[in-house]
């Protein structure tokens, strides 16, 4: 477009304008300079959040031409059109985002929720001809207890900081979401990075022991893992879930005998 504008004998030039400068600057131009004393045409523009002049000048009496003007109406109306273009498509990408995440996302943790934790299973294939993986099941203890007792503030505080600690554990290329309340999948698409994982939830279960001192949750933050792999524990994920979700129960029940095991221990060796 600006080649054939040269070529019709008219001189132009393209500004932007510098927010920090609070001037116009130059960004493109013809092979002859504009003319600001001969009659020239000046249309601004805003493409995104930018401000733009686009300048038109002819050094001969053009403008009784009819062509012409034909031809500078016709650019002008062009360039209009495509800003107006790209700047409605720039809308439309950052909705579609903005509705993505709020579909497929939980808001809290900005972790994937239950509907986008299926999205993903899918489209990565758990038919029974997707690739091997190993599914955990994360539940965190008592914290309805921790909800009763600092409030549902520190309880959402909880779940961030849940979430961000095994995030920063669990390998590249994993799946983490959060299926509601304090219950959490993650997946693993590497059976390598499985024992990987093991060393990784120990050293996520060491940093969540020391609560949120900070924050007046100076408590423990304690979790039960199930785990199930795929396809040797179920060829679907509604299977998977559910024997991951057994075997987090019966991780949180061994956790609560050990539990009353030491009180009892404690309370017999106090009496002594």
């Amino acid at each position: 477009l600006l080649g054939l504008i040269e070529k019709q004998g008219l001189n132009y030039d393209i500004l932007s304008f510098d927010r920090h400068k609070d001037e116009w600057r130059p960004i493109a131009a013809s092979a002859r300079p504009f003319d600001e004393d001969a009659p020239h045409l000046n249309m601004p523009l805003q493409i995104f959040d930018a401000n733009w002049q686009f300048r038109i000048s002819y050094n001969e009496p053009w403008h009784g031409f009819f062509e012409n003007w034909f031809y500078i109406f016709s650019a002008a109306l062009l360039s209009l059109l495509l800003a107006s273009l790209a700047q409605k498509n720039r809308y439309l990408a950052e909705a579609h985002c903005r509705l993505e995440e709020m579909v497929y996302n939980d808001t809290l943790t900005g972790a994937l929720n239950r509907r986008g934790l299926f999205h993903t299973m899918a489209a990565r294939g758990t038919d029974g001809q997707g690739e091997k993986f190993v599914l955990y099941y994360l539940d965190l203890d008592r914290f309805k207890d921790i909800n009763d007792t600092y409030g549902h503030n520190a309880g959402d505080r909880v779940l961030q900081h849940f979430a961000a600690v095994i995030q920063s554990v669990a390998p590249q290329g994993s799946v983490f979401a959060r299926m509601g309340g304090d219950e959490f999948i993650l997946v693993l698409f590497s059976t390598d990075t499985d024992v990987q994982m093991t060393a990784g939830l120990d050293r996520a279960a060491a940093t969540l022991a020391r609560g949120l001192p900070h924050e007046g949750l100076a408590e423990p933050i304690l979790f039960s893992v199930g785990r199930a792999g795929y396809p040797e524990s179920g060829k679907t994920l509604d299977e998977l879930l559910s024997r991951a979700d057994n075997a987090m129960y019966l991780d949180k029940e061994r956790r609560r005998r050990h539990t009353r095991q030491v009180a009892r221990q404690g309370c017999t060796a106090g009496c002594r």
